[in-house]
């Protein structure tokens, strides 16, 4: 599995700012970083649950627990009881956790089979997306870097990759949805519509 420095030193390329045998400087990388750690926070966005802890907790799929004293240590699921039966947390599943010692958000990999941090990334962290979206991921990179970090426009090709990559992880990372609501907020005539 590649690390967040092979897979931007490959975005950077993609790029065209440096020739494919150079070395990006420090600098280029350390900013390359920042976008990277803002992308991977904000993709792909789903909303949480909210939900405030006061013990030692074993976390659900897509939840933001929140604790506000203490240090309560939270569980992260390896398997999901779904209405009596167990299964494993769906790729692409969210769990954040904020509490008295900082926020950490991990995302479930499926094809690793372990949940992967999206917070405090280094240059040696694993690219928390799995191998199978390193390519994906600095496409995706590559086009929000060029403008960003160099100051030039970023390839037609490459902008067609980050919009191919950016669908892909997307529909790998699509959770199912059952709609849950109260039958009382629905007016009387929408009510022949259920069947």
């Amino acid at each position: 599995m590649s690390t967040i420095r092979e897979v931007l030193t490959r975005a950077i390329r993609m790029t065209r700012a440096i020739a494919l045998v150079d070395t990006p400087s420090a600098a280029e990388m350390d900013a390359a970083l920042e976008d990277t750690q803002s992308l991977f926070l904000t993709f792909p966005i789903r909303k949480l649950k909210p939900v405030l802890i006061a013990a030692d907790y074993t976390a659900k799929e897509n939840e933001r627990i929140t604790y506000t004293s203490g240090s309560w240590t939270v569980t992260y699921p390896t398997t999901i009881d779904d209405d009596g039966t167990d299964r494993t947390p769906y790729n692409g599943a969210l769990v954040e956790v904020s509490g008295t010692s900082g926020s950490t958000r991990k995302i479930y990999i499926a094809e690793l089979k372990t949940w992967m941090t999206l917070t405090g990334l280094a240059l040696t962290s694993e690219n928390p997306f799995g191998p199978t979206h390193d390519m994906n991921v600095a496409a995706m990179m590559a086009a929000r870097i060029a403008g960003t970090v160099f100051q030039r426009e970023a390839p037609g090709d490459v902008m067609a990759l980050a919009g191919q990559a950016r669908t892909t992880i997307r529909n790998d990372f699509l959770q199912p949805y059952t709609p849950n609501f109260d039958r009382a907020l629905i007016g009387s005539a929408h009510l022949d519509m259920e069947a």
